[in-house]
């Protein structure tokens, strides 16, 4: 089944327009993105009863598009820092753990990598149970 592109739109009233991308007239509309989204959904209801796919493409004016992509690339941009950090934190915990073994106790190894003594306990019961690394 083809995908139907839906261009969504802020009409001139504040309320958000939904068009299917080459036509003129609007298919929907909603107070907001929501609502807006509800009426697609009830309008792309095919003849069997199931619903037609559908991408949707979200028109702002060009200074408002730059602004919400660039807040979209430093949300990723933390995710992945976030992701680094716990690797490396992890990293941390075991080698902490394992090379001071009997000389540390969890709540120091916590205070030194600066996260919980229950996540240390989480991390190691993880490491030791052969589930993986767990992610902190």
């Amino acid at each position: 089944m083809e995908r139907e592109v839906i261009v969504l739109r802020l009409g001139a009233a504040g309320d958000w327009e939904a068009t299917i991308f080459g036509q003129a007239e609007p298919m929907c509309g909603g107070s907001n993105l929501a609502r807006c989204r509800a009426g697609i959904r009830r309008a792309l209801i095919s003849p069997d009863g199931g619903r037609r796919p559908w991408d949707e493409r979200v028109e702002l004016p060009a200074a408002l598009a730059e602004v919400v992509e660039a807040a979209r690339r430093e949300r990723e941009a933390a995710l992945e820092q976030q992701r680094r950090s716990q690797d490396a934190t992890q990293v941390a915990v075991f080698r902490l753990a394992e090379e001071l073994m009997g000389k540390l106790a969890m709540r120091d190894i916590a205070r030194l990598v600066g996260v919980s003594h229950q996540r240390v306990q989480q991390v190691l019961a993880h490491q030791f149970s052969g589930r993986g690394a767990a992610t902190l």
